[in-house]
């Protein structure tokens, strides 16, 4: 992991909520395949995973520290818990809210910004996710996360393929071990392709779906957990 002084403060901040919301996910998912089979072989690489995950929270929390020696939390603080009563909640500040950004995290994105285009600078919200077996067009796809150096955790909108929906297809390559490629391309500013990461013998092992909800208007989604042997990169020219 990049130092610190790479990163500004809100850029640890989102990574660290972005790998809490990964361990939220991967504990769930090892309660699944546990319930489903106990020797499933899929348990140590969620394990894997999970070790990696919190090694990276503790290991951003740490930075977020060296930031501001002021502000100190628990991961374990930051995992959601039932909501408590009005007016204790309203006493409480986020543990995120409490991050300020200091003069050197100004200093690096005025650097960034005075470096011309950004032919070279890939941006996290410009990507493209194609998947060779498996029939999921590239806008279904709402993110990525690495979950480790060898698992993603891809989530896509639920939606029907010929009259078919996705999960049914989703389920069958679980169940029949069936392996696919995965190929995400990472663009620039303008969305031209920086570089393509291939990913190779992928196995998808888990899926979990979001929960219906009369309150909420979101669409529905399902985050396949996907294992992979090998990853190969491709640059434009």
């Amino acid at each position: 992991m990049a130092t610190g002084r790479s990163f500004t403060a809100e850029d640890l901040r989102k990574s660290l909520k972005s790998r809490i919301s990964q361990y939220e996910m991967l504990s769930k998912s090892l309660l699944e395949v546990f319930e489903r089979n106990p020797l499933s072989k899929s348990i140590n690489d969620i394990r894997d995973a999970i070790n990696e995950t919190t090694d990276d929270i503790r290991s951003l929390q740490k930075l977020i520290d060296e930031k501001n020696n002021e502000v100190k939390y628990s991961f374990y603080d930051a995992i959601k818990k039932p909501v408590e009563p009005e007016e204790t909640t309203a006493k409480k500040v986020s543990m995120f809210d409490t991050i300020k950004k200091d003069d050197s995290d100004d200093e690096f994105v005025n650097e960034i910004s005075s470096a011309g285009p950004y032919e070279k600078v890939t941006r996290t919200n410009a990507f493209l996710v194609k998947f060779n077996g498996l029939n999921i067009e590239e806008w279904m796809v709402r993110n990525v996360g690495y979950l480790s150096k060898n698992q993603l955790g891809i989530t896509i909108f639920d939606h029907v393929v010929n009259n078919r929906p996705i999960i049914a297809d989703i389920n069958n390559l679980i169940a029949s071990d069936r392996k696919i490629s995965i190929t995400i391309d990472h663009l620039d500013a303008t969305g031209k392709v920086i570089y393509s990461e291939r990913f190779h013998d992928c196995r998808i092992f888990n899926q979990m779906r979001n929960d219906l909800d009369y309150d909420s208007s979101d669409f529905s989604t399902i985050t396949m957990m996907v294992t992979f042997k090998e990853v190969t990169y491709e640059t434009a020219h």
